[in-house]
């Protein structure tokens, strides 16, 4: 099989998001340095924990794909599933990779509210009418709303399902061996350490 690159998937909601937790960390700091030194030493292991947050929750995760597994890059820990142990991908409340024995679910891609649910139909329709003229043409039956383009689960979703479909039609995945395959699950400790660490820094200093 000709190697193919990994793709990934990462929100671009919360990419914009974390810009602005760190324009928060950089404010406090600037009004820290304004106001002395003290107010510096005091608010910088808060800044830096904001910024560590930011990184962690909403910058860093996200969906990698490759012809080996899917990656769940998630803020506590990654999963990463060989496509061997895949059953199900599904969007109700996020995107989520089922095998035998363990459903696993992706932080970066989570189903759309109310109101993007909305904007994701709308867009959808605006679709159909450019494709056929049929302003009215329904979503496809049995379609989420969290399965539709445009919205992170769905983005997401389509990503994992393409890559999953092409294995599958290429004979590359054992049907059968999702009891024996084994996804693994590693941890961030240094990201919680660190984080754990600058708050617990700021805590100290501000009631001492």
């Amino acid at each position: 099989m000709a190697r193919q690159e990994s793709v990934e998937f990462r929100s671009r909601l919360n990419q914009v998001a974390a810009i602005g937790v760190w324009m928060l960390g950089g404010a406090i700091l600037l009004a820290s340095l304004l106001a002395g030194l003290t107010e510096v030493l005091q608010n910088l292991p808060l800044a830096g924990a904001i910024a560590m947050l930011g990184w962690a929750a909403l910058w860093r995760p996200g969906v990698r794909v490759d012809n080996e597994a899917v990656e769940l890059r998630n803020v506590t820990h990654t999963a990463r599933i060989p496509w061997d142990a895949v059953i199900d991908v599904d969007t109700k409340f996020a995107l989520t990779v089922r095998t035998p024995s363990r459903v696993y679910t992706a932080w970066a891609a989570p189903a759309p509210g109310r109101f993007s649910s909305r904007v994701a139909l709308r867009r959808t329709r605006r679709r159909a009418t450019a494709e056929d003229g049929d302003p009215l043409r329904p979503t496809p039956l049995g379609e989420r709303t969290s399965d539709l383009p445009s919205t992170d689960s769905g983005d997401a979703a389509l990503v994992v399902r393409e890559r999953w479909r092409r294995l599958l039609d290429d004979g590359h995945i054992t049907i059968g061996a999702a009891d024996q395959a084994v996804a693994t699950r590693r941890p961030h400790v240094a990201t919680i350490a660190v984080t754990t660490a600058l708050v617990a820094t700021w805590i100290a200093i501000a009631f001492a």
